[in-house]
Formats: structure tokens, C-alpha cells, sequence
């Protein structure tokens, strides 16, 4: 999955077009789904283990950004236009008997998926 919506194969020359080739897909699929549905106005977000990604489909259309800013970089490479937030299933916000709250990321820890079914929780102050 390309970042404007579009498919390739692994011999494709420009492989960096695939970046947020998930939240893209996700977008497609809402597309198709709500053009099943007839539903014109969406949001579909998709959530990873390090990011929440957002995007709107209004009145059936889907946003392209043409110059998009990637990794605080603006890339030229039309994408779908997909807002996304450092907090994912991997994340974690603590708030403790003072009035602050701090947040953490698991997987940067070295303990990626802590929240599964099955794995013992543990608090990655301790690790």
C-alpha cells in the first residue's frame, strides 16, 4: 500500500511512498466500507502499539496532503492526510496523588505488548 492509496509489489523503485502504508489502508478500507454503507462522512483511526492515527473521509472524498509533513519534515509525495499522536496500546499515563501526570512508552523500555492477555503487568519504573 502506497501513502496516496494506491498498491505495488516489493520491485517497486520508490519504496519510501509506502510510509503510514497501515493508517492508509485503514482509510481505504473505511472509504470502501462507507461507500458499501452509503455513508459519506467518517473517521477511522487506527490504533499500533507506539501511535493513534486519524483521518476524516467527508462527503466521500478522501484528503490528500500534497506536500505532507513527515517526522517534523515536509516530504514531496502526495498522502493521504492522516493526523497521528505518539500514543498507542504501548503507552501508558500514570497520575499520581499530586496533581501531574506523567506518560510512558513500553515498547521503549523493552516491554512491547506488557498489556496482552497473559503477560504479567509489571510497573516500568521497576524494569
Amino acid at each position: 500500500m502506497l501513502c496516496y492509496g494506491g498498491v505495488t509489489n516489493i520491485r517497486y523503485p520508490r519504496l519510501f511512498e509506502t510510509m503510514m502504508s497501515g493508517p492508509v489502508g485503514g482509510l481505504m478500507g473505511g472509504h470502501y466500507l462507507g461507500k458499501a454503507l452509503g455513508i459519506e462522512n467518517l473517521v477511522c483511526s487506527d490504533m499500533g502499539g507506539t501511535s493513534f492515527d486519524a483521518g476524516c473521509i467527508t462527503a466521500g472524498i478522501l484528503p490528500i496532503d500534497r506536500e505532507p509533513p513527515f517526522m517534523q519534515m515536509y516530504v514531496n509525495v502526495p498522502m493521504l492526510d492522516i493526523q497521528s499522536i505518539g500514543a498507542g496500546t504501548g503507552t501508558y499515563i500514570r497520575v499520581d496523588r499530586r496533581p501531574t501526570a506523567s506518560s510512558s512508552d513500553r515498547q521503549r523500555r523493552g516491554n512491547a505488548g506488557a498489556g496482552l492477555p497473559g503477560n504479567r503487568q509489571r510497573d516500568p519504573d521497576d524494569l
